[in-house]
């Protein structure tokens, strides 16, 4: 599973789109090793109290290559795409879990999950070397890193959900000297729909740090911010993935170090404080979506080693577990 879930995510590589960038100011977040909330492991805390969500809450998981919807305790599972077919690069469920887009051999295809109905929505798209497939929030537009026959070079694309006609919001050469010149791949969609993240990145060499830039887009202005540049820090040699907060106030990072071991970061928008919400060895750890309170999110876990054990659980921006979920496979909308 880990690895089908890294083969999308280790291709979004990382770079830059301001001219000066802050220092991300690294912390460390001290981790229960194995995992158990910390007010079960000393009692002498007052308890905090943990909104546990309904259990008929529903989340996109993957598993093996198969994409379904179910509620948080595992159940009522809906199978909305099979790994049988060919593998997917990029996903998507539509805020209102009506929707399904996925992204295949440059074709980009939507599903209406209730008449079990897939169309084929553009057939001028050439795709992108990573980087994830988001909806807007009012569910009319996609956003994905394209190009086609027109716009070869790499841009930030919008799609209209209905007429499959695409908006080209930002290419490269709308970009800072590093971007110009690198990939570039479309990471996240605010709740708001005003911002958008995305990264520039060069692929490294096989066991070679990789440079990279984490941006964010105003849809407005039609401006770049650089909010992370990977050549200040040697905490994250490899990115994955960031998801970017509902209150926009903190983006999640989840990367490798040059160990490279799988962890959750967190950085702070209004501060720029970085801090590693997960540690150890055994267990790579990665985050790819946040609860609507905006103050947690999934955590999904593997087992480095054989049997590779998955596990998911609900983390605060304090890096402290709140509660485990029982999902077979990765939460990752």
């Amino acid at each position: 599973m880990k690895k089908s879930i890294l083969f999308v995510f280790l291709l979004s590589f990382f770079v830059a789109c301001a001219p000066e960038t802050t220092v991300p100011i690294l912390t460390r977040t001290a981790q229960p090793t194995d995992l158990i909330p910390t007010g079960l492991m000393h009692n002498t805390a007052v308890p905090t109290r943990v909104d546990i969500p309904e259990m008929n809450e529903k989340v996109l998981v993957v598993s093996q290559g198969n994409y379904f919807i179910a509620d948080l305790d595992g159940s009522a599972p809906v199978l909305l795409y099979s790994a049988e077919m060919e593998p997917l690069t990029m996903a998507s469920l539509s805020s209102d879990k009506t929707k399904f887009a996925y992204f295949k051999n440059n074709f980009l295809y939507v599903l209406d999950i209730a008449r079990q109905a897939t169309i084929a929505l553009n057939q001028d798209i050439i795709g992108s070397i990573g980087g994830n497939l988001r909806w807007s929030p009012d569910e009319k537009k996609l956003a994905m890193t394209c190009s086609n026959s027109q716009h070869p070079s790499n841009s930030i694309c919008q799609i209209d959900a209905q007429s499959g006609q695409i908006e080209f919001l930002l290419n490269q050469s709308d970009t800072d000297q590093f971007c110009s010149v690198n990939y570039m791949a479309f990471f996240d969609w605010s709740n708001d729909g005003t911002t958008m993240v995305y990264t520039c990145f060069i692929v490294p060499e096989k066991g070679q740090k990789q440079a990279f830039a984490i941006y964010l887009y105003d849809i407005a202005s039609k401006t770049s911010s650089r909010i992370f540049d990977s050549s200040l820090q040697d905490s994250i040699w490899y990115l994955h993935s960031t998801s970017l907060s509902p209150n926009n106030k903190y983006l999640l990072v989840s990367g490798a170090g040059q160990t490279p071991i799988d962890q959750v970061f967190l950085l702070d928008l209004t501060t720029n404080n970085m801090r590693q919400l997960t540690s150890g060895s055994e267990y790579h750890s990665d985050a790819f979506v946040w609860r609507i309170d905006g103050d947690s999110f999934y955590l999904h876990k593997t087992m480095i080693q054989s049997p590779y054990t998955e596990s998911n659980f609900v983390m605060d921006t304090n890096g402290e577990v709140l509660f485990p979920v029982d999902v077979d496979g990765a939460i990752i909308e």
